[in-house]
């Protein structure tokens, strides 16, 4: 492809981040000899200043035919950007070995301030250059997703083709999977799993092969590659599974009998984990086995202890138990746990947003939802959406545990701890340690290294929470959350007793920043972006995020 070279490689005329740390500590001295361009590259803004003032032309080009602002804008300096616009610097000027604005460059490094900066003077981000790239197949090219986010809000076509025909969808594929399916000996994924004895990675490749109809067809292929089918599949093993290994025993049958129908049906079992079972197997098998277990449970309770059982006592204490604990299962697995769903508008004002007050980063904002990340939310990986107030994924109810359903959760293990005490005892105990002594999630508790507002020292730096790995906070971490053991239980439950208790009603999906703590003003300081009054959702409905 004509353009394909200047996809495995970065512009050439990008030059080296400036060792800001050691250089700029020699003292003003060493920043009054600079010259222009090394001034702008270092952000010495009273020198550039003084040269500027002093008669420097702002559009002239240095010797690598590369402006001054192009210089200011790969190295990140809006101070200076913004002197050299007002000064009469032209935003899209071309330069630099791949003849970009200096809009190319900054997309390139992923700079979304200056972005935003820049665009707010009028730069154009269709340009092409001089690959035939416009800024939002860099974008998508270099993985800087909050830019690709920006400009799509901003109005760029998401489909937008470059000189080549590429779009950005094709560059991000492209930097991951390659153009070809073919390698050069003409063998396909299928065929080099099958050489590097991967069962599994050759089962799922052809399942994948199958469902889009270019694998061989038959009876059986049109079943096991129906997605949909597999899970019903799935769904009913547990019921089957625990008849037959309860049921073989007590046959009233020979002993050579009953081993032959326990090889058959464990034959039975293998062709069916073979052929219908897939990599979703963990997160859709544990709901339907407890399913499985309560309906087998409570048919031998009925069948054959019922008859048994003469104490009224404890056929009512059963029967009360028996229906407290399927109405909290049922609303912790059926009930909305806390999703934040918006609409298409909503995402592109809140793209727009993060990014003019410069807080579109990932620590705030979810690239898979397009939302605004409150605080103590998470997006789950399995539901594939954000969820207020996360406490953790719950396969045994097949839902998230969150702001909505946390406490039918909690009343659901407290029910099924009539029945099992032992180990379901042991994570009732958990959560309700967690929920009144530590004001915490299940998910904050294991990753408070990661959230800073659980830290004293930095409560007053920064309100945001961080999604980095990082090292591990050397002290006990404390939830600002924390109002006592006992109020904490009222507001998990939100239980008032006709107004005897008070609980702390909280917009878990609204919530930003730490109640009573002082907004960061200069983390929201906003870029001052003129933004024109349009009716975004009806310009981008026909974009998908």
């Amino acid at each position: 492809m004509e353009g394909d070279n200047g996809l495995n490689r970065v512009d050439s005329a990008v030059p080296l981040q400036p060792a800001t740390t050691d250089q700029q500590g020699q003292g003003q001295e060493d920043a009054r000899n600079y010259g222009i361009v090394k001034a702008v590259q270092y952000g010495a803004f009273g020198r550039v200043q003084e040269l500027v003032e002093g008669g420097y032309d702002v559009n002239e080009m240095d010797k690598e035919n590369v402006s001054l602002l192009h210089w200011a804008s790969i190295n990140n300096r809006i101070d200076i950007i913004r002197y050299l616009i007002d000064k009469g610097a032209i935003v899209d000027k071309f330069g630099g070995d791949l003849n970009s604005t200096a809009l190319h460059w900054a997309t390139r490094q992923g700079h979304l301030s200056t972005v935003v900066l820049l665009m707010s003077y009028g730069a154009d981000p269709t340009i092409l250059d001089g690959e035939g790239c416009r800024c939002i197949h860099l974008a998508a090219q270099f993985g800087h997703t909050a830019i690709v986010a920006y400009l799509i809000a901003k109005g760029n076509d998401v489909d937008m083709i470059d000189k080549n025909g590429m779009t950005p969808l094709m560059y991000a594929c492209h930097r991951v999977f390659g153009y070809v399916i073919l390698d050069l000996n003409g063998e396909t994924p299928i065929d080099m799993a099958v050489a590097a004895k991967l069962p599994n990675l050759v089962k799922r490749l052809r399942q994948i092969s199958e469902m889009r109809g270019s694998g061989k067809s038959n009876c059986l292929t049109r079943y096991t590659s129906d997605k949909a089918f597999r899970k019903r599949v799935m769904w009913t093993f547990p019921f089957v599974a625990l008849f037959v290994v309860g049921y073989i025993p007590e046959m009233t049958a020979p002993i050579y009998m009953k081993i032959l129908l326990a090889l058959l049906a464990f034959g039975g079992f293998q062709i069916c984990r073979q052929f219908f079972f897939d990599e979703n197997i963990m997160n859709v098998i544990p709901l339907p086995l407890y399913l499985a277990t309560k309906v087998w449970m409570y048919y031998t309770w009925i069948a054959y202890c019922l008859p048994y059982v003469d104490s009224m006592k404890l056929n009512i204490l059963f029967t009360i138990n028996t229906i407290l604990l399927t109405y909290n299962f049922v609303k912790a697995w059926k009930s909305d746990p806390g999703f934040i769903d918006t609409n298409r508008e909503q995402k592109m004002k809140t793209v727009l947003d993060l990014a003019e007050t410069q807080t579109l980063t990932l620590q705030e904002f979810c690239s898979t939802c397009l939302v605004h990340r409150p605080l103590r939310s998470k997006h789950c990986g399995i539901c594939n959406k954000c969820v207020a107030k996360m406490d953790h994924h719950c396969p045994w109810i097949d839902n998230c545990v969150g702001a909505n359903n946390h406490k039918y959760f909690i009343g659901y293990l407290f029910f099924l701890f009539a029945f099992h005490f032992c180990w379901v005892g042991i994570l009732l105990v958990c959560q309700l340690y967690q929920v009144m002594w530590l004001a915490m999630t299940t998910n904050e508790r294991l990753n408070a290294h990661r959230y800073k507002y659980f830290h004293s020292e930095d409560q007053d730096k920064e309100v945001g929470h961080s999604h980095d790995d990082g090292e591990k906070c050397k002290h006990q971490p404390k939830s600002p959350f924390n109002r006592g053991p006992l109020s904490n239980l009222i507001d998990i439950l939100g239980i008032s007793f006709c107004g005897l208790l008070r609980p702390n009603k909280v917009d878990w999906k609204n919530l930003y920043d730490v109640p009573g703590k002082p907004e960061n003003l200069l983390r929201r300081m906003r870029l001052n972006v003129a933004r024109k009054t349009i009716n975004l959702f009806k310009i981008f409905i026909n974009y998908r995020f």
